[in-house]
């Protein structure tokens, strides 16, 4: 397991002069100018004990045998303690904190994985894990549970296929990508209702600008009905080969520039050949959130919102990652195609790839 690391673990460059830029995130004329607030006193706690979350995706072997198109799910830990595994008393793991589990069609996820419109459920989980069983020798990982007297903490909203055109340039309204945050449980909410009015008010919103941030991955963010508390900006090459090489960081910011005061989520690269098979053949990744200085100053609302807003980048930039290689062939001809990285502009990825003919005529 990965310690907390001491310091800040992104030295991004410093902002722009805050008199020469006006608040960055706003919210969009069609939600609701309610003003709800989170009251789950649970949530509240762990909210403002944690700085320093793990984000994992669960489901390693069920991924890998659908080809990645089982739903996800994701394990929120907190990386500051370690608990032991029930029926594995050598292994040590993050207590785990939360249970995200998507809810999505399956013609979604087959016909646009990583751009399907989805809502997803963030459970309390149980703070231990159990052993997970094993298939013809290999060990399919941990198990995890909800905290059935818990509830649900929040629900994620994200519109997709084919009501919104995501995944495309961020030209207009309908390619541009946004996610909704509810409190508790927000059922019988479906995928979009926010955005038509038939919805109660979220408490969080996250939507990328016009174009996209052109180069820079971008997506502005709002609570509680304020005129926008931060934004969100990655790098403009990642996934393939590079994923493989180095971490892959986005920055939380008060305004534009990558100064990381909220914090900073980092993308594991592969450390180990687990981790490298991982990569070629699931798309089943792991994430660090650590909180910056003026984390603590953040209401409720927007800590749930720069969590939750993990689970979307996940969905936006690496559901739909290529392999390093794979082999495109016809029965004649074959190519052996390697993904150097993917290449963001004004909100579509653009694969930079090597291809190598493998003989045939």
């Amino acid at each position: 397991a990965r310690g907390a690391p001491g310091q800040n673990p992104c030295q991004p460059p410093q902002p722009r002069s805050r008199a020469m830029a006006a608040p960055y995130a706003k919210l969009v004329s069609s939600e609701p100018t309610a003003t709800p607030t989170i009251t789950d006193p649970l949530f509240i706690d762990k909210l403002n004990a944690i700085t320093q979350f793990e984000i994992r995706q669960a489901n390693v072997f069920l991924q890998g045998v659908s080809l990645g198109l089982w739903p996800n799910s994701f394990v929120v830990s907190d990386m500051s303690r370690m608990t032991d595994v029930l029926g594995r008393p050598q292994d040590k793991t993050p207590t785990p904190v939360f249970l995200v589990q998507e809810q999505s069609g399956c013609c979604g996820r087959l016909c646009c994985r990583g751009n399907q419109a989805f809502m997803a459920k963030v459970y309390h989980a149980m703070p231990q894990a159990m052993a997970g069983d094993t298939v013809c020798g290999c060990y399919q990982g941990h198990k995890y549970r909800p905290d059935a007297n818990a509830g649900v903490a929040m629900t994620l909203e994200r519109e997709g296929c084919c009501s919104k055109w995501v995944g495309c340039f961020a030209c207009c309204e309908c390619c541009q990508q946004e996610m909704f945050f509810h409190a508790g449980d927000a059922d019988p909410l479906k995928p979009g209702d926010t955005r038509r009015g038939a919805a109660s008010s979220p408490f969080g919103h996250a939507k990328a600008p016009r174009y996209g941030g052109c180069f820079t991955p971008t997506l502005e963010l709002s609570a509680t009905g304020t005129e926008g508390f931060g934004v969100t900006e990655g790098p403009t090459c990642y996934g393939g080969w590079l994923s493989l090489c180095t971490d892959t960081m986005f920055s939380f910011s008060r305004f534009p520039g990558k100064a990381a005061e909220l914090g900073v989520v980092k993308k594991r690269k592969a450390d180990t050949c687990g981790d490298v098979c991982r990569e070629f053949v699931t798309r089943v990744d792991q994430y660090e959130f650590h909180a910056g200085p003026e984390y603590q100053s953040l209401s409720t609302e927007q800590k749930a919102t720069l969590v939750g807003e993990v689970i979307h980048l996940d969905f936006m930039f690496f559901e739909n990652d290529l392999p390093p290689c794979y082999v495109r062939g016809n029965g004649k001809n074959a190519v052996l195609i390697c993904t150097l990285c993917q290449m963001y502009l004004c909100g579509c990825c653009l694969p930079i790839q090597i291809c190598i003919p493998l003989g045939g005529k």
